[in-house]
């Protein structure tokens, strides 16, 4: 992590630092500082808010500290996830109807996130993205060769929620997404369902 200590003006008022937050023994850093107010900022190494990665999680939190003459304060900062987590998830029924699939997940207003696709039977599981509306599009081949491909939107995304998008095969010729919702720990699972015909296209 990354550490700033800002004044009452906002301007660092020691030079920021790095903080080890994997150590078994919390580290313990002493710095002097004239008598006011400070704000205590901590941060993932590298975060700036707009990037996605595959398993790249930021975390960002922040305290306040008074100062007082010859006196020592400790500030203790609680970083939380600073951005979204999307898990995706094919069943065995997808693997079974399809030959190849894909979902891509990217921002629903153009270039507020990088794109990350997630393939079925890739190694690659677990995305990290801005705080901004999604749209994960599912693309798919079935046995006959036919493609097909369709989008759900994510609105109203916050940082710490975490979506669980599970991909299967509709049992009819329509496809449809049912949704349910953990409120205490923010978790979203999107039980996606999609059928084996390339004749028609469905819309969330």
């Amino acid at each position: 992590l990354q550490v700033r200590v800002l004044n009452a003006s906002g301007t660092d008022a020691v030079d920021p630092f790095e903080y080890d937050a994997t150590a078994t023994t919390p580290e313990k850093k002493v710095i002097a500082l004239p008598t006011g107010t400070y704000t205590v900022q901590a941060s993932s190494a590298g975060f700036d808010g707009k990037t996605s990665g595959y398993d790249k999680p930021y975390y960002v939190g922040s305290t306040e500290a008074t100062v007082t003459k010859n006196n020592e304060v400790a500030a203790k900062v609680v970083c939380t996830l600073a951005n979204v987590k999307v898990t995706v998830n094919f069943d065995a029924s997808f693997k079974e109807a399809f030959t190849s699939a894909t979902a891509t997940v990217k921002s629903l207003e153009e270039g507020k996130a990088d794109q990350l696709a997630f393939t079925m039977g890739g190694t690659q599981s677990v995305g990290y993205f801005p705080v901004t509306d999604l749209v994960a599009n599912i693309a798919v081949k079935n046995k006959s060769g036919q493609s097909h491909n369709q989008d759900n939107e994510i609105k109203d995304v916050q940082a710490r929620d975490h979506y669980i998008f599970n991909y299967s095969v509709a049992e009819s010729g329509t496809g449809s997404f049912q949704i349910s919702v953990d409120a205490a720990t923010r978790t979203y699972t999107y039980d996606f369902t999609v059928p084996t015909k390339a004749s028609l296209a469905v819309s969330a």
